[in-house]
């Protein structure tokens, strides 16, 4: 066991190997065991995530049973497992990486396995964030003060933000919005929906039969010249809204002083408003943006890409190849992104969230106001 030292065997075999006996007459062996020093492995876990460490020798099943003593000189091997919304990141202590962990006993060790939730959707706002886990609940980080990060039980397909509240789409096709709620923006209509796009104080929804519902915020035209016709997908600005119709041309109304309610012509995929500007996927994979151009988060480079994100005054797209690229203002870093393939992305004020291929969240830019938006669990 892992508190014994196994010194060889004696009788009808001998050395330290597997013992072989050949029975021609009645043989007796002996394994010879030395009860050495024991010391101390002791194992803790870290992280938003779940799982769990065992070792062999038997003896730690991390979990429940955490520490155990082995034999001085020892090699004892650590596996961690994650649970099944869970990705296990690595060890640190007394190993290090993200594979098997091997210890020689010599003397008392500690070693930590860390443990995050992966994700299938993420949204950045102003001062807060939100997600989607692997088991499709929502989790919020950030900023709480009008429960903005207070997300409703039940399983979501994905969520959306800019302001101080936060609209998901259920599994259910139903609409859920917590946060502020001063201009009614988290009374969503019942029904049916496919999708659901939240600005700064109204949001928007596209119904099971294509058309567009709106609630909240009415002081710039959010709620009105909302267009008939059928949609593909929808996206919310601070104070305007856009969506790709059925025929992949796009609609814009609301707040229009930049602009950002006026689209280029052609057929887009996707389109996502910004705070002042809009930016839209092409059907050649190409970005196109318009309206407001301060910092240059109109100009999008060259190139083709899978999904379009647009912030404050920056935008962050995600390019054919799973990499990134971002433009625009970047006194707080937003515009400077990870290295990586990414496979989600949502560009907020000031900063940016992505879910990375292997389902973990990674945020970059500080935002105007940090208030841990840009730190995910």
């Amino acid at each position: 066991d892992g508190t014994s030292t196994f010194t060889g065997w004696s009788g009808a075999c001998t050395g330290i190997g597997t013992c072989s006996v050949t029975m021609d007459a009645a043989e007796s062996v002996t394994a010879n065991f030395t009860a050495g020093n024991l010391y101390s492995l002791a194992v803790a876990k870290s992280g938003s995530g779940e799982g769990t460490v065992a070792s062999s020798p038997l003896g730690i099943d991390c979990g429940n049973t955490c520490s155990a003593g082995f034999a001085e000189n020892r090699e004892v091997i650590l596996t961690a497992t994650a649970d099944s919304i869970s990705i296990f990141t690595g060890w640190s202590g007394a190993c290090t990486g993200n594979e098997t962990c091997t210890v020689t006993m010599s003397q008392a060790r500690s070693v930590t396995a860390s443990f995050r939730w992966r994700f299938t959707d993420v949204t950045a706002a102003y001062n807060h964030s939100c997600g989607v886990r692997q088991d499709g609940t929502a989790v919020c980080w950030g900023a709480n003060e009008v429960g903005q990060c207070s997300a409703p039980v039940g399983q979501f397909t994905y969520v959306s933000a800019l302001g101080h509240f936060t609209c998901g789409l259920k599994t259910d096709s139903t609409i859920a919005c917590w946060g502020a709620n001063d201009f009614g923006q988290t009374n969503p209509p019942t029904g049916q929906f496919l999708g659901v796009a939240a600005g700064c104080g109204h949001a928007c929804g596209i119904k099971s039969d294509g058309t567009i519902a709106c609630w909240g915020a009415n002081n710039y035209g959010q709620l009105n010249g909302v267009p008939a016709g059928t949609f593909l997908q929808i996206s919310a600005g601070c104070l305007h809204t856009c969506a790709v119709k059925a025929d992949k041309s796009v609609a814009c109304w609301g707040c229009n002083d930049n602009g950002q309610s006026t689209p280029l012509a052609g057929e887009f995929t996707q389109v996502d408003g910004g705070h002042y500007f809009t930016c839209g996927l092409r059907s050649d994979a190409s970005v196109a943006c318009w309206g407001y151009n301060g910092d240059g988060q109109t100009n999008p480079p060259a190139g083709t890409f899978a999904f379009v994100s647009a912030g404050s005054s920056h935008t962050c797209a995600i390019k054919a190849d799973s990499t990134l690229a971002c433009w625009g203002r970047s006194n707080h870093g937003q515009s400077t992104p990870p290295s990586g393939t990414f496979t989600k992305l949502s560009a907020g004020f000031d900063y940016n969230c992505g879910i990375r291929a292997d389902g973990t969240v990674s945020c970059w830019g500080t935002g105007e106001v940090s208030t841990g938006q840009a730190t995910p669990p």
